[in-house]
Formats: C-alpha cells, sequence, structure tokens
C-alpha cells in the first residue's frame, strides 16, 4: 500500500498567499469606498451667461506705470471678481498682475452686477521691462463665489488689445 505524502509546508504557503490576497483586495475595495464618499459629486461651475468686458482702459508709462480698467458686466449674473492678467499681445501666458492674496485686486467691491461697471487701477512696476516691446493686451477671467468656492470662468475669458501712452 502506498501512502502519498503531501507537503504540509507547502500547503501552508499557498494558504498564506491567499490570505495576503484577500487582505490587500479587501483593504483596497475599503479605501475606494472611502473616497467615494469624500469626493464631492458635483464640482461647481460658472453660469454660462456670464460675461465681462472693458469699457474704457488708460495705460500710462510713466513714473508709475499704471493700467486703469473699467469693467462691465454685460451677463446676466453676478461677477464677484476677476483675476488680470497683461503682457505682450504676442504672448499666450502673460503676467497675472491681480496678486492671489489680495482681496481688493481680485473682488469686486459688492459683486459686478449685470449692467453695473466698476473702476480698477494696477500697478505695473514690475513689468516696466516688457511694457515698453510692443502692442500690449490685457485677459481678462472671471470669478464667482458658488457655495463658498471660488469659480473660475474659463469659457468666459476675454482678450483686449490695450495701447500704452508713454509720457
Amino acid at each position: 500500500m502506498l501512502l502519498h505524502k503531501t507537503n504540509k509546508r507547502a500547503v501552508s504557503e499557498i494558504v498564506g498567499y491567499v490570505l495576503l490576497i484577500v487582505i490587500a483586495v479587501g483593504i483596497s475595495i475599503s479605501v475606494y469606498q472611502f473616497l467615494k464618499i469624500q469626493i464631492p459629486k458635483e464640482t461647481p461651475e460658472c453660469s454660462p451667461d456670464i460675461s465681462i468686458v472693458v469699457q474704457d482702459y488708460e495705460c500710462n508709462i510713466n513714473e508709475e506705470y499704471v493700467l486703469y480698467l473699467k469693467l462691465s458686466n454685460k451677463g446676466l449674473f453676478t461677477i464677484d471678481g476677476a483675476y488680470i492678467r497683461f503682457g505682450p499681445e504676442e504672448n499666450k501666458i502673460k503676467t497675472l498682475i491681480t496678486k492671489k492674496n489680495s482681496p481688493q485686486d481680485i473682488k469686486f467691491e459688492q459683486g459686478l452686477l449685470p449692467g453695473e461697471t466698476e473702476d480698477k487701477m494696477y500697478k505695473l512696476k514690475a513689468l516696466e521691462d516688457v511694457i515698453l516691446k510692443g502692442n500690449m493686451s490685457v485677459e481678462i477671467e472671471p470669478i464667482q463665489y458658488i457655495n463658498n468656492n471660488l469659480v473660475f470662468c474659463e469659457n468666459s475669458i476675454i482678450t483686449q488689445p490695450i495701447k500704452c501712452v508713454i509720457s
């Protein structure tokens, strides 16, 4: 009578690997379920009828390097602020002239209601080397606050050519 001996050590290694795989799959399912709850389902988006225009401007290149903009809301919704970039017209990427940590640069005083205008002034001294090199343009990206979240209106960005006067 032949006795078939099984290697008990080999069986326990296989059981160990199976347990490791089951534990790894269980942890990954738990992490997935946790992250699914934590990530918001809907991200706030800007209203499609947001429209801001440069009604008037003045760019003076003197010892102060100042840009005055008269911005007007031509859309159907309130605009809470705007990021403003400035640079040579041929550049795709312009320099941000609104300071990210300076609410008075970014926000409008009471929000820019439809049909209203607001005057803004920006100092361009840091850009003095760039300003004297040809035609300039200003790029304006409206901002809305929706459910206390800052929302950038990427589909409503405008670009306006600017002529700076050297005095």
